[in-house]
């Protein structure tokens, strides 16, 4: 009757069924699986997007935030070295609000301090006229004495007496030059006119033909340049320095040598002379106020035109020194902004 047979098709019949059905949730399955790869790597790449985007957001911010403290920190300390004793607030807790409190209360010692020395300045300043007031009057009083003296005792004064007179004269008149000299030396830098064009090879001639006698070989290298600067102070410095090149020269045949060299953003000068020359010892010495190489007595000196040069020239941002050999004469060297 072929039951087995027909079993056995049934089985397959089944079998082949429930393939079917098994291969179709497979690809039910499979189609689900890849939609949500699909979905899943969509959502991925945007978070990723996202984070990427809250990120640079985020950096910008702390950047902008950062840099705009520094920049703020940054203009107070050029302020501060101006002359602009200014402070700024910054609320945040970190090391840049330390670094703001620490600009802060630097500005504010310095304006302290600096309201203090212009206050000592001013009190230096009155201090000076008034003791120069005060000690000019008796030096007047002692040259008017000793006039009456030989006016009316003049067949009475000895050749000693005489001599002593002359001496006192002497000393009187160098106590009121120092003092004039004290007092120019104190004006350096506190009274200027505005800077204007300064044609230096003519200012330097006219010096020559005022302080140098007939006797001395005077020789300008090249063309003294065109300067905008203060002419009064430029003035003061060639002045004080060609007058030391006459004075202290007792060479036969005095010479005097003038040249200028151009730097970046300076010119050098050079006021050579052919005199008896500087021990090198010396060469610090001389810069430094009622500072004399020689005897008072000897050679009439207040000691203050070179203290006065090396204050106006490094008023000016400039150097000055000397160069000098016993016997061979000095070179006097400074700088002066273009």
């Amino acid at each position: 009757m072929e039951v087995g047979k027909k079993l056995n098709d049934k089985i397959k019949v089944i079998f082949s069924n429930f393939d079917n059905n098994e291969y179709k949730l497979r690809q039910e399955r499979r189609s689900k699986l890849q939609l949500s790869i699909e979905s899943t790597r969509k959502i991925t790449l945007s978070l990723t997007l996202i984070s990427i985007l809250l990120a640079v957001i985020s950096s910008q911010y702390f950047i902008r935030t950062i840099t705009k403290r520094i920049s703020k920190m940054v203009v107070l300390a050029d302020r501060i070295s101006k002359g602009f004793f200014t402070t700024m607030k910054d609320d945040k807790r970190d090391e840049l609000n330390e670094l703001c409190l620490s600009l802060n209360s630097m500005s504010e010692t310095l304006e302290k301090n600096f309201k203090d020395l212009t206050t000592k300045n001013k009190e230096l300043d009155q201090f000076a006229y008034v003791v120069s007031h005060d000690l000019k009057a008796p030096l007047r009083g002692i040259t008017n004495i000793i006039g009456w003296i030989e006016e009316d005792h003049e067949n009475e004064i000895t050749p000693g007496v005489k001599q002593n007179l002359e001496l006192i004269k002497g000393r009187t008149n160098r106590l009121e030059n120092m003092i004039n000299g004290l007092l120019e030396y104190a004006r350096v830098g506190k009274i200027k006119k505005g800077h204007v064009k300064v044609n230096t090879d003519l200012l330097v001639r006219d010096l020559l033909n005022f302080l140098v006698p007939k006797n001395f070989m005077i020789t300008i290298v090249g063309k003294l340049p065109v300067l905008t600067t203060e002419k009064l102070h430029l003035e003061q410095v060639f002045s004080n320095l060609i007058s030391n090149a006459v004075k202290y020269n007792k060479n036969v045949q005095p010479k005097i040598s003038i040249f200028t060299e151009e730097l970046e953003n300076y010119y050098k000068f050079t006021i050579k002379d052919n005199g008896s020359g500087i021990e090198k010892e010396y060469f610090e010495k001389i810069f430094i106020i009622f500072q004399t190489l020689q005897e008072r007595d000897a050679f009439e000196s207040t000691g203050v035109g070179l203290a006065i040069v090396k204050r106006i020239v490094e008023d000016y941002k400039g150097t000055i020194y000397v160069e000098s050999e016993i016997g061979k004469g000095s070179r006097f060297i400074f700088t002066w902004p273009k």
